[in-house]
């Protein structure tokens, strides 16, 4: 497990996405310190796609989607 290196730039550790869920805290330590490749964004940043904006990290199905894959 490692912290993930797109935190400086990504909307949701920077608090800028719409309805930021109550547990976006526990989301930031569990995903952007501890499991970045347990992270949507993180996957879908990586193969090359745009990140959604409203994507959350939790959202896994559907970056799974988006990269074609489900």
């Amino acid at each position: 497990m490692s912290q993930c290196e797109k935190m400086e730039k990504c909307q949701f550790f920077n608090d800028r996405m719409d309805d930021m869920p109550p547990m976006s805290q526990a989301m930031k330590d569990s995903f952007c310190m501890a499991d970045k490749n347990g992270c949507a964004r993180y996957v879908v940043s990586t193969s090359g796609h745009p990140v959604p904006p409203d994507l959350f990290p939790h959202m896994m199905e559907r970056a799974m989607s988006i990269l074609g894959k489900a």
